[in-house]
C-alpha cells in the first residue's frame, strides 16, 4: 500500500475515533478496529479493480472507468456505514451507555470519512 493511501486510511480511523469519541464510545478502540475495516474495504476495492481490469476491454475501461469507480466507492460507502451502525451496538465500544449510531447517523459519518480518505489519498 502506497504512503498516500495508507495516510488516506489512517486519517479515515482517526476521525471516525475522534467523532465517536467524543459521543461515548471508545476511540482507541474504535481507531483500531475502523483502521483494520478500512483496510478490509480499501483491499476489496483494489482487488474488483484489478480482477475489472483484467476482463474488462481497454475501450470499456476508458468508457466506464470512473462510473465503476464511484459505484464502487458508493458500495464500500455503504458496506462501511452498515459495518459503523453494528459496532456501535457492541458493549466493547462504548466507554458509557450511549444509544447506537442509527443507520442514516452511520451513513453520513461514513460517507464523510471516506471523503477525508479520498483527499488525503490524491
Amino acid at each position: 500500500m502506497g504512503g498516500r493511501y495508507g495516510i488516506g486510511l489512517f486519517a479515515e480511523a482517526l476521525l471516525i475515533a475522534v467523532i465517536l469519541g467524543s459521543k461515548g464510545f471508545k476511540p482507541i478502540r474504535f481507531f483500531y478496529s475502523w483502521g483494520a475495516v478500512t483496510v478490509a474495504t480499501f483491499m476489496m476495492l483494489v482487488g474488483g479493480f484489478l480482477l475489472f481490469e483484467r476482463i474488462a476491454s481497454p475501450e470499456t475501461l476508458d468508457s466506464y472507468g470512473f462510473l465503476l469507480f464511484v459505484l464502487a466507492e458508493a458500495a464500500i460507502v455503504w458496506i462501511e456505514a452498515i459495518v459503523l451502525q453494528r459496532m456501535t451496538r457492541i458493549r466493547f465500544f462504548r466507554r458509557r451507555e450511549v444509544a447506537p449510531l442509527g443507520f442514516g447517523e452511520a451513513l453520513g459519518y461514513s460517507l464523510l470519512v471516506n471523503v477525508v480518505s479520498f483527499l488525503f489519498g490524491l
